[in-house]
């Protein structure tokens, strides 16, 4: 799974012209620009800094400043549980994937084991309102992707339906031995949109 799609998504939403949300958006009750120290009390296994994390955040980030860039994975299931109730499938040998940027949260991402947004989409519209976007996006020609987003300001919090290969799920994955080349999950992604 490409999480590039995100980040090209985030550019559409940004010049998109639709109202921001008053509301301030949040996963797991942490929001963007919270300090890494705060992130690594809230969450004291969370793996930082290791070389596959460092990868992770500077493949897919646009800013010029990569060396200021850190990773963190989450894989504790206590801790997981924090942003979803719903089963959390670990991507890239990651359940939930924190990006900081000059040592403050810039992105949150994991991806849900769900078919569709909509069993999703009252827990968020609960917390967050209604949705200022909800369409469906083809982001390549193969597969559309039903996207619902929030926005305030630069902040983006988006569900997008996607599908995942099969090969891309580490074997603890409940699909893992499915044996189908890819499967229907939901990304969550919380970012911050470059200034």
């Amino acid at each position: 799974m490409s999480f590039t799609r995100l980040i090209v998504f985030a550019s559409i939403l940004i010049t998109a012209p639709f109202n921001v949300s008053a509301v301030d958006l949040s996963l797991g009750g942490h929001m963007l620009g919270e300090k890494l120290s705060e992130f690594k009390r809230a969450f004291p296994t969370a793996v930082c800094g290791s070389p596959l994390h460092r990868a992770e955040a500077t493949n897919n980030s646009d800013i010029a400043d990569k060396t200021q860039l850190l990773g963190c994975c989450l894989d504790d299931p206590r801790q997981i549980s924090t942003f979803s109730t719903w089963a959390v499938i670990s991507v890239a040998h990651c359940h939930v994937f924190a990006t900081f940027y000059q040592e403050r949260l810039q992105e949150l991402r994991y991806v849900v084991d769900v078919s569709s947004i909509d069993p999703l989409l009252p827990e968020f519209t609960k917390q967050f309102g209604v949705a200022l976007l909800d369409q469906t996006v083809k982001f390549d020609s193969v597969h559309p992707n039903h996207v619902v987003a929030w926005s305030n300001g630069l902040d983006i919090l988006s569900l997008v339906a996607t599908t995942v290969r099969s090969d891309e799920l580490t074997s603890e994955s409940a699909h893992a031995n499915d044996g189908l080349p890819e499967i229907s999950v939901v990304n969550v992604h919380l970012m911050r949109a470059d200034k």
